[in-house]
């Protein structure tokens, strides 16, 4: 009997132990919300959800910025959800509103809170990210 328990305790937790490592992806998220660092201000936000992409404009601008407190509490409207993205193998690729298609390589940093992008792109910043101690 004590066999039989020792035989059944040991499969349960190689069980359970390889359910965990499937689990488990190397890969940053990309979905959430992100603000685009223009080097002086957050002057847009981008959603990105179940493949389709939200964009939103800075109210502010051009008088006014708009920092990470004042897109906290925003509960304006987009302007564009016609983009849709697809993100693997840490390949980020956009199709934009007339069909063109658009491939990204994201260098992510700051814990996943920041993402770098290669070319002339603006930085993001994930908008409730811990990135208190990041470079953007």
């Amino acid at each position: 009997m004590k066999k039989l328990l020792f035989i059944i305790l040991s499969l349960l937790i190689v069980s359970c132990s390889s359910d965990k490592n499937e689990n488990i992806s190397n890969e940053p998220t990309i979905e959430g919300k992100w603000l685009v660092y223009n080097n002086v201000t957050f002057n847009q936000m981008i959603e990105l959800e179940d493949g389709k992409i939200k964009e939103y404009g800075c109210p502010n601008l051009p008088d006014g910025e708009c920092d990470i407190s004042f897109w906290l509490s925003f509960d304006g409207n987009f302007f564009s959800d016609c983009q849709t993205y697809l993100f693997e193998n840490n390949v980020y690729k956009r199709t934009n509103c007339v069909g063109t298609k658009i491939e990204q390589y994201p260098t992510f940093e700051c814990d996943g809170n920041v993402i770098k992008w290669q070319g002339n792109f603006f930085n993001w910043v994930r908008l409730e990210g811990n990135t208190a101690n990041c470079e953007y």
